[in-house]
């Protein structure tokens, strides 16, 4: 996204701020819905994984393949904001599809097995509720760098995994298989 400010202020060419903007919304807007609820279905033991995933996976999907869509064949106009960008685009029933996004990028951490996982969907939803309540012209562009930020629990679980496999899970969540 600085590339995008960068197009903005004149700094990069036209070409390049446009396809920083088109990279930038392709990674935000279609790839999370299904990135995100499959990289906690791999986190999880398998027999936990996909009766818990499996369905935000499948909307994930859904939501990817219509946000690709609006990305990669609408005109987006970048407006520019004191905190943030608000990408202006053409998005039929845009509530459904936001509500759509949130739920599968949101839900599957929130019932992960893992603390830390867990902790990184409550923090993000937090982060979601802020910035669409103080910032909502620019939610993209704020909710992506506080995401970006709270991922950080990821690193720790992936290096408290690592040391002491099953040390970051929930009671009664099934064992796991190290890594």
């Amino acid at each position: 996204e600085v590339a995008v400010w960068a197009g903005l202020d004149g700094d990069v060419s036209p070409g390049l701020a446009e396809l920083a903007m088109r990279a930038y919304l392709f990674i935000a807007w279609p790839l999370l819905p299904t990135y995100v609820p499959l990289a906690v279905m791999l986190l999880e033991p398998p027999e936990r994984a996909r009766p818990r995933a499996a369905p935000f996976l499948v909307l994930g999907l859904i939501v990817s393949s219509y946000l690709a869509y609006v990305v990669l064949f609408n005109p987006v106009e970048v407006i520019r904001h004191p905190n943030g960008l608000e990408y202006a685009t053409v998005v039929t029933h845009p509530m459904v599809w936001a509500v759509a996004y949130i739920v599968a990028v949101i839900g599957p951490p929130l019932l992960s097995g893992y603390r830390s996982i867990v902790a990184f969907g409550a923090l993000n939803l937090i982060g979601l509720v802020t910035v669409a309540i103080f910032y909502a012209q620019a939610f993209a562009s704020l909710w992506c760098i506080f995401a970006a930020v709270s991922s950080v629990l990821i690193l720790i679980h992936m290096i408290r995994r690592r040391a002491t496999p099953g040390a970051d899970r929930l009671p009664g969540s099934p064992r796991t298989v190290p890594v």
